[in-house]
């Protein structure tokens, strides 16, 4: 379904990211690989704004992608420069990367408040791979890496 991590990608889908999430009364976007805002309840027409094609377009075109835009201001942000990867939990939101520092890591952020529970840094032959990793129904998160190598840590808490 998608090509080699390094193979560069020049669609605005793509090195424009925004993923949603929406639990226990908070809305979380990962922004671009840089911003997890937080939110209590995001209007479903404003992420349909920024993520829907609209049904009147006659090719595909997404005019708002990549152009997060909602009126309520987040009740929290959080910076993550160089992240690859994001996933959420009941109580904390992950994300995974190798950048700024070069080290590959996955640092945990609290839901409810913004604040970083943990940060582990890892040994690992390989850095995270885009969109490479997920939580399961235990707590244990899951990490793809660009060697082909699956990892899996936990439980989360």
């Amino acid at each position: 379904m998608y090509a080699h991590p390094e193979y560069p990608v020049y669609d605005s889908t793509v090195t424009n990211k925004l993923l949603h999430t929406s639990a226990h009364n908070r809305d979380v976007v990962w922004i671009n690989s840089s911003r997890i805002l937080c939110f209590r309840n995001i209007d479903a027409k404003a992420l349909d704004r920024c993520a829907a094609e609209p049904p009147t377009a006659p090719v595909f075109t997404i005019g708002g992608w990549g152009k997060f835009d909602v009126a309520d201001r987040p009740l929290w942000e959080f910076q993550c420069d160089g992240s690859v990867a994001f996933a959420r939990c009941r109580n904390a939101v992950l994300f995974a990367g190798a950048k700024p520092q070069g080290v590959p890591s996955i640092d945990a952020v609290d839901v409810g408040n913004g604040e970083k529970l943990w940060k582990q840094s890892m040994t690992l032959q390989s850095p995270p791979v885009p969109w490479g990793m997920a939580i399961d129904g235990d707590g244990r998160i899951i990490v793809s890496l660009a060697d082909g190598h699956v990892m899996c840590f936990g439980p989360a808490r």
